[in-house]
């Protein structure tokens, strides 16, 4: 008979073990519904969610079979290189696995894919100009080329393909080259030093002047006569105040007039309300007839009644005050300055 101790230590060895098997299959039975819903996506044409689909599945669990359904959906979504290395990978898995099922089949496939895509893809070969610059990075397509890459053909997706080189202290190159299936472009990196110092202009020769000549002074006309008459400059008449004045009477009265029709509306719902019957049971009314609609009205309008009249009485005040203090119309205030006769200075006066 097993003491008790014993037993409950086995189960604490046996429980981490137990966990795992369990935590396998069900990664297991996840990765399975991946394959099948990739082969799903791929009957029904949706190769971008297939090969998704089949991405995540390789990332749990890679075998040759799965390599080759990648291969064959990058491919025919036009990323030949990253199709190129899936058919390889294909390749080495099923040589590597004698027991992977349907070996013969895939390990054909996945062959006959590596011929078919290194005729189709294009490469280029990337040449750095003597001694690499420090710091030198160059990307091609928008990848980071290692620089064990450069002089050696490298793969690239036909078409179009942007090369960019940077260094510090030099000046940046940013090309743009088509590349033909099966094409070998070669690109020469020369990357020149940039100027950091701005050219310093000639000096240039001081503008020569003439002679300065000193100005004889005009001897001074005695002042003959009356005194000329004085330029008058008036000032506004208030035409200011009596236009505020009118713009804010013309507010003033639209904003009672709002209050006035705000207000009428609240007291045709409150009498609604009223009429009604209705009941209302802290603050909310029986749901009888229209009685939440008219509560709602009244109390929404009420507040906007209120400000309306506030608003518009605070602007007539105002109107009342702008005319009060608006200089009359027959007042004219001026202000004038003219030589004085006899003696330098001049003369001010104002009228108000």
């Amino acid at each position: 008979m097993m003491r008790p101790l014993p037993v409950a230590l086995l189960a604490v060895l046996l429980l981490p073990s137990a966990a795992a098997a369990q935590t396998s299959a069900e990664v297991e039975a996840t990765w399975r519904l991946l394959v099948a819903q990739a082969q799903t996506a791929q009957a029904a044409g949706d190769h971008l969610r297939a090969l998704d689909l089949a991405q995540r599945a390789v990332t749990i669990h890679a075998s040759p079979s799965l390599y080759r359904f990648v291969a064959q959906e990058q491919s025919h979504l036009g990323l030949l290189v990253p199709a190129l290395t899936s058919a390889q990978r294909c390749v080495d898995a099923a040589t590597a696995d004698r027991n992977a099922p349907e070996r013969a089949s895939t390990l054909s496939t996945c062959n006959n894919l590596v011929r078919d895509l290194q005729g189709r893809v294009g490469r280029l070969v990337v040449d750095v100009a003597g001694q690499a610059p420090a710091g030198l990075t160059v990307t091609v397509a928008g990848s980071v080329l290692p620089p064990a890459l450069f002089g050696v053909p490298y793969l690239v997706t036909p078409g179009r393909v942007t090369i960019d080189a940077t260094a510090p202290g030099r000046v940046a190159l940013h090309r743009s080259i088509d590349v033909a299936a099966a094409g070998t472009v070669p690109v020469r990196i020369d990357l020149a030093t940039a100027s950091t110092a701005e050219p310093t202009p000639p000096p240039t020769a001081p503008a020569r002047r003439s002679p300065a000549t000193t100005p004889t002074p005009s001897p001074a006309r005695p002042v003959t006569g009356s005194n000329p008459p004085p330029r008058v400059v008036l000032a506004p008449r208030g035409s200011m105040h009596r236009t505020m004045a009118w713009a804010t009477a013309i507010g003033g009265a639209a904003g009672l007039v709002t209050g006035a029709v705000l207000a009428g509306v609240r007291e045709g719902a409150v009498s609604s309300f009223n009429t009604a019957g209705c009941i209302e049971d802290h603050g909310v009314a029986t749901p009888t007839a229209n009685c939440q609609s008219d509560q709602s009205t009244a109390n929404a309008l009420a507040p906007a009644a209120i400000a309306s009249f506030v608003v518009g009485g605070a602007l007539a005040a105002a109107s009342v005050v702008l005319w009060v203090t608006a200089p009359s119309r027959g007042a004219e205030r001026a202000f004038a300055c003219a030589p004085t006769l006899g003696s330098p200075g001049l003369a001010c006066g104002a009228r108000f």
